[in-house]
């Protein structure tokens, strides 16, 4: 095959055999001209393609490699060893910080624990640590108002009931004759009282008093002036069932018999109320006793044991007979 020509100067092809001039560039070709398979074995050469390459990146590598360090080798097998090293380091170190703080909190609570109870180790027995106290005990209900009574030095309480049969000076019999009446001195409940007086004078006809009349109410009280117990407090002879709200005498036996008393003028302003809000019990019994403030003896309506509700009465109690 022939070789192929080339124009030296602009390196057309010439395709025209023996050409003078080159029909690329117009300059005469009577010098030699470049062989197409000298020119594209050079321009070709792979291996050194490959050389250069490879001349070029290394320069560009040794141009960015830090500084102090002559190469960077991502394929070091110790590199990953050594990152597992710092975190087991920064681990550790933060578990230990954890474990300093909890001990910090846990002297700091303990302290101020200390600082709030009291350790009470006076009774020679086992450590007793109290909290220091924040509540009071609770303020006592309110009770029912004990009656007003004129009052000098409270009686010593007696163990057998004192009797007054007579009064000195006066007749323990009212005026026309028709009933006697006997004062005992004795804390007992209503229920008590008539029950006793049907035991010590019911072969007599005795019964808890009746006052039907205003002038078997002064004899009553001028009796009892004339006795000395004016700063007692006396159950008489009236009584109510639950229900209906009527108050009436009672008999020898506890029967209700009679009028209605609701109405009568002797009862203490505000009275019968029947019940007792401040201790939520039902109020059946009466009693009669002397109210300083309206000056003059009264009835008041309370609960059958009387007591309970005011502890302050007793030494003061009684009951009043009338016997026919």
């Amino acid at each position: 095959m022939d070789k192929q020509l080339f124009c030296k100067y602009c390196g057309k092809k010439i395709e025209v055999e023996n050409a003078i001039f080159c029909t690329g560039c117009g300059k005469r070709l009577d010098d030699e001209p470049v062989k197409e398979q000298e020119k594209s074995a050079e321009e070709k050469d792979p291996v050194k393609e490959v050389k250069e390459e490879q001349e070029k990146t290394e320069s560009i590598a040794k141009e960015t490699q830090p500084a102090g360090n002559e190469k960077c080798d991502d394929d070091d097998p110790k590199k990953p060893v050594s990152i597992v090293k710092v975190a087991l380091i920064v681990f550790a170190s933060l578990l230990a910080l954890s474990l300093i703080g909890l001990g910090i909190y846990k002297l700091a609570t303990r302290s101020i624990v200390e600082d709030e109870v009291n350790i009470d180790d006076n009774d020679g027995g086992d450590d007793v640590i109290a909290a220091s106290p924040t509540d009071t005990p609770d303020e006592p209900e309110p009770t029912k108002e004990a009656p007003i009574i004129t009052l000098g030095n409270p009686p010593e309480p007696t163990i057998e009931p004192v009797i007054a049969a007579s009064v000195p000076g006066s007749d323990d019999t009212d005026p026309n004759g028709l009933h006697t009446y006997k004062i005992v001195i004795d804390d007992v409940t209503w229920e008590e009282a008539c029950r006793d007086t049907k035991t010590l004078f019911g072969d007599e006809g005795g019964y808890l008093v009746h006052i039907n009349t205003k002038e078997e109410y002064d004899y009553i009280v001028d009796f009892i002036k004339k006795a000395g117990y004016e700063d007692r407090i006396f159950w008489i002879g009236a009584k109510r069932l639950e229900s209906p709200a009527v108050y009436k005498w009672v008999d020898q036996d506890g029967n209700l018999v009679g009028d209605n008393l609701n109405n009568l003028e002797y009862w203490l302003e505000g009275e019968p109320s029947f019940y007792d809000d401040s201790t939520s019990t039902f109020e059946t019994c009466v009693e009669m006793f002397y109210s300083k403030k309206n000056k003059k003896w009264v009835f008041n309506d309370v609960q059958n044991d009387v007591l309970e509700l005011l502890p302050s009465y007793t030494g003061k109690m009684g009951y009043i007979i009338e016997i026919d």
